[in-house]
């Protein structure tokens, strides 16, 4: 009964997809623009309140259905507010993601959501060194640039780890790279303001760091397997 119901709610959910992502498509043609932080700009209301609302409510579609980088709603945030309340948003924002993926993950099940993530390699070969502690992974997950926050989110909801300790971990893993971003998106009509460039230098070294993690942890696993 319970697995016959878990597969009504996966065609619902992949019949509501495939409906946006028709929108989307159409949209996107019918007005010939790429989504980005400047289009999504033009359409957020200014007054501070309301310009809140709709970007954590984009923060929640963006978790539900791929629909634009996070990046952009990151640095819209630190374009619209001053230091910090665009931090605290764009950190709730985050977290809103983090959560609604994670429960969607759990609705969509272990085996679907593995083949999602198949793609992600720097992901894999962390979850499969330090298997033992999934908040460790979680950790590691969320402050290596370049892997797929949505999917990752969705895989600890597969496999069902604690939820608190998925929130733990997520949140503290997150909050490095959201703040930079924030402070890059703030600055970034200021290229003499000095947040702009420490916000770029920091971002490059935590990236450069990130790959070279990657890079151990790849040749590790070749090393053991070799």
């Amino acid at each position: 009964m319970k697995s016959t119901k878990r597969s009504k709610w996966i065609s619902i959910i992949k019949c509501i997809s495939f409906i946006i992502v028709i929108i989307c498509l159409v949209g996107c043609v019918f007005l010939n623009r790429d989504v980005s932080a400047e289009v999504i700009l033009r359409y957020i209301p200014q007054n501070p309140l309301l310009a809140a609302c709709v970007l954590l409510l984009l923060y929640a579609v963006k978790s539900v259905f791929v629909v634009f980088p996070i990046l952009i709603l990151e640095i819209a945030g630190g374009y619209l507010f001053s230091v910090v309340p665009a931090i605290f948003i764009n950190n709730f924002g985050i977290l809103i993601c983090n959560v609604v993926a994670y429960w969607n993950g759990r609705l969509l099940g272990r085996n679907t959501v593995e083949k999602l993530i198949e793609s992600s390699d720097s992901f894999l070969n962390i979850v499969q060194k330090q298997n033992s502690n999934m908040f460790v992974v979680c950790l590691c997950s969320r402050l290596i640039v370049g892997i797929p926050r949505d999917l990752v989110s969705m895989y600890f909801g597969a496999t069902q780890m604690d939820f608190k300790c998925y929130l733990a971990a997520s949140t503290i893993g997150s909050v490095p790279s959201t703040v930079l971003v924030t402070l890059f998106g703030y600055s970034v009509t200021e290229p003499k303001n000095p947040l702009f460039w420490i916000s770029l230098i920091v971002m490059g070294i935590l990236a450069i760091g990130s790959y070279y993690i990657c890079h151990r942890y790849q040749h590790k696993k070749k090393g053991e397997t070799g």
